[in-house]
C-alpha cells in the first residue's frame, strides 16, 4: 500500500479539524474525499504533506511521516497542487515549471518543462509571462504542470474545481482522469462530488472532520445518503 493513514487527527487549538481519520490509497489508485466546506478535507491533505500537525499515523511506503518536514515529504514523492493554483505570481511561467523539477541537470530540466508544454500548449504560449496574468483556469494547469514535473508518486488535488468555469472544470478532470490511467497514484479532495467520483476508484465522505461512509465509486454514487446530500439530486 502506498499511503496509510490511520487514526489521524488534526487539531487547532481547541477546533478538531480532522478527527481520527483512516484511509488507504494503493498505487496507480486515484481516490477522492467528498464532503461540504468546512468538512475537513484540506487539513487532511495539508496533514498529510507535512504542513500541518497532526497525531496518528501516515505511512508511506510502510515508512511513517507524521511529525517529518514538508521538504523530506515532498521528497519522498508526494506533492501538493493547492486549492486555486496557487503558483508564483512573480514568476514566469517557465520559471514556475522549474521550481517543479528536483534536480538532475539543465538538460534534463529543458527536456521536461517541453514535455510539460507539449501537454499544457496553452501553457507553452505564455511560457515568458508572469504568474500574476494568467487566467485562473492556466494557474490550475501550472500548478498541476509544476507539481508532476518530478513524476511523483503521490499527487494531492485540493479542490481542484475551486473557481473555475464548468469547461475549465471539465478539462482539469480530463487531466486527472489521464494522470490516473497513466499509473499516478492521487488523492481528490473536492466538493464537487458528481466529478470527483467519476474519476475516482473509492471514495470517503468526511463530514464534520470524520469519515462517514467509503467504498467504492460506484457504490458511493448510488447511494442515497450521498445523492441527497451530495450530488444534488433525490430518489
Amino acid at each position: 500500500m502506498l499511503l496509510t493513514i490511520d487514526d489521524l487527527t488534526v487539531r487547532y487549538g481547541l477546533v478538531t479539524a480532522v478527527d481520527h481519520v483512516s484511509l488507504l490509497v494503493d498505487v496507480g489508485e486515484a481516490v477522492a474525499v467528498i464532503g461540504a466546506n468546512g468538512a475537513g478535507k484540506s487539513s487532511l491533505l495539508r496533514a498529510i504533506a507535512g504542513l500541518t500537525r497532526a497525531t496518528g499515523e501516515i505511512r508511506l511506503g510502510g515508512a511513517q511521516v507524521v511529525g517529518m518536514a514538508a521538504d523530506d515529504i515532498a521528497r519522498r514523492g508526494v506533492r501538493l497542487i493547492p486549492e486555486g493554483g496557487a503558483v508564483f505570481r512573480n514568476l514566469t511561467v517557465d520559471e514556475n515549471l522549474a521550481v517543479g523539477w528536483p534536480g538532475g541537470g539543465a538538460a534534463a530540466r529543458s527536456a521536461r518543462i517541453r514535455d510539460m508544454y507539449d501537454r499544457f500548449p496553452a501553457l507553452g504560449q505564455r511560457r515568458g509571462e508572469k504568474g500574476a496574468t494568467l487566467s485562473g483556469g492556466e494557474r490550475q494547469m501550472l500548478a498541476i504542470a509544476r507539481a508532476i514535473m518530478s513524476q511523483p508518486q503521490l499527487l494531492l488535488f485540493d479542490e481542484p474545481s475551486f473557481g473555475l468555469a464548468p469547461l475549465v472544470v471539465k478539462q482539469v478532470f480530463d487531466l486527472i482522469a489521464d494522470l490516473r490511467t497513466e499509473g499516478a497514484a492521487l488523492l481528490v479532495v473536492e466538493q464537487n462530488a458528481h466529478q470527483a467520483l467519476a474519476v475516482a476508484d473509492r471514495g470517503y465522505v468526511l463530514e464534520r472532520g470524520a469519515v462517514q461512509l467509503e467504498g467504492l465509486s460506484g457504490d458511493l454514487r448510488q447511494d442515497p445518503l450521498v445523492v441527497s446530500y451530495y450530488l444534488g439530486e433525490t430518489r
